[in-house]
């Protein structure tokens, strides 16, 4: 059997910024990682330990369609769908196999926190079906193809392309920064009918994937809220915001944008106490985005874990849609990061046991 495994991600910088053209990003991969598993087999079937799926089977023609499933199902399913559609249209069609998917630790908090298990699930399915018809991803190129892949894969899930910083990190892993390639681009391509390898193939306007030098002090924390994000009522939220206040929310977007690269400029010259304090503005940026579009993205839990870890200082903000999830503290020293996880601890927040994993997807047989 070979092997797939893809980490998670935690946002550092750039929320919400990101969606825009030219904002960037910055996020770190995170120690927890999804595996797939995948084999021959005489049919296709999936088996998704995470979501009590137990060897769903499937037939590929035009489409892959499930076998006696219920709409449940189906829901847990649509992912492992669009990532076998993806790579059956790029390769020209499959042979068949088995797939197996769980998570390496914690499994079920995976979800819980907002670790991007979905994208790391995608990019770990990509890799194990490419890996399975001798395709190579431990090459830049194999490794573009996995992105793109990845982000066509959730279009053809949800409907939509996100920021897609989640499947950068899964991809690349380390410490990122990240500017979203056009999804205007991508949705006409698809719409028009553009064959998926093609896409695949070509240079996306836009995207940009840099990496970061990880220090060796660096310490990145996450701090649970207590509860899960539900980022589609936010994401409805904001564009409700940006449609009727368009010059309000470009204001906030541009100074978050500016924000952030300035903070790659000082990570980029190791100078972490402004790195720290430009993390630090950002939060601020996004209690006033959140304040002033209504959509809650700073809640009290949210803030009063940024609080705690600017006490310390360390960079305390909320990581990703924000209205739940987790907030994260970046520290340059053990010393900080303990008495950040201690505050957090003191205050009654839960803290998972994670940090930046320099990996990203890897193959094992």
């Amino acid at each position: 059997m070979t092997r797939a495994s893809a980490p998670g991600k935690l946002f550092i910088a750039g929320e919400w910024a990101v969606l825009e053209a030219g904002c960037p990003a910055i996020i770190a991969a995170v120690n927890r990682r999804v595996s797939c598993g995948i084999a021959p087999s005489d049919h296709f079937s999936a088996t998704l330990g995470d979501f009590a799926i137990e060897n769903a089977k499937g037939t590929l023609e035009d489409s892959f369609k499930w076998k006696n499933i219920t709409h449940e199902e189906a829901e847990k399913l649509r992912f492992a769908k669009a990532a076998i559609e993806a790579c059956s249209s790029y390769i020209g069609g499959l042979e068949p196999f088995s797939i197996r998917t769980f998570s390496d630790r914690l499994g079920a908090g995976e979800g819980k926190y907002g670790f991007g298990s979905s994208s790391a699930a995608t990019v770990a399915i990509i890799s194990a079906i490419l890996a399975l018809h001798g395709k190579k991803i431990n090459t830049q190129k194999g490794l573009e193809t996995v992105f793109k892949l990845s982000c066509i894969s959730h279009y053809l899930a949800q409907g939509k392309a996100g920021s897609a910083a989640d499947i950068a990190a899964a991809v690349y892993g380390g410490v990122i920064v990240y500017k979203r390639f056009n999804p205007l681009w991508l949705e006409h391509k698809l719409s028009a009918g553009t064959p998926v390898k093609k896409i695949a193939d070509s240079g996306w306007p836009s995207l940009e994937i840099e990496p970061l030098k990880i220090p060796p002090n660096l310490r990145l924390l996450a701090g649970w809220s207590g509860k899960s994000s539900d980022t589609p009522s936010l994401i409805k939220k904001m564009e409700s915001f940006k449609s009727g206040k368009e010059m309000e929310y470009r204001e906030i977007v541009e100074k978050i944008s500016a924000i952030v690269k300035e903070a790659i400029e000082a990570w980029y010259s190791e100078k972490w106490h402004d790195v720290i304090e430009r993390l630090n503005e950002n939060q601020a940026l996004l209690e006033e985005l959140s304040e002033k579009s209504g959509a809650g993205i700073v809640t009290p839990e949210l803030n009063r874990l940024a609080e705690v870890a600017q006490k310390q200082h360390a960079a305390g903000k909320l990581s990703g849609a924000g209205g739940g999830d987790c907030a994260i503290a970046l520290c340059f020293g053990g010393g900080t990061a303990r008495k950040v996880r201690e505050g957090w601890e003191k205050a009654g927040f839960e803290v998972p046991d994670v940090g930046v994993d320099g990996r990203g997807v890897i193959i094992e047989k």
